[in-house]
């Protein structure tokens, strides 16, 4: 069995929509804590697709993740 790899930056994309998995995992955070943060008008904001797909902008979740490193 090959170790998994934790994932990097690169497994996250410049742009399009992501799930909240993928938001969970490239900010090392839990989804609970990335539902607690929707709160947060700093934090991206989620779009609704449809009654049960909910994405965030990948762009904007890289911005915000940059912003929260220098700040």
């Amino acid at each position: 069995m090959i170790p998994s790899q934790p994932p990097t930056s690169l497994d996250f994309p410049l742009s399009g929509n992501v799930r909240i998995r993928q938001v969970a995992l490239f900010l090392a955070m839990s989804e609970s804590t990335v539902h607690r943060r929707v709160k947060d008008p700093g934090f991206p904001q989620p779009v609704r697709l449809s009654s049960r797909l909910v994405v965030f902008d990948a762009a904007e979740v890289r911005r915000w993740q940059e912003r929260s490193k220098t700040g």
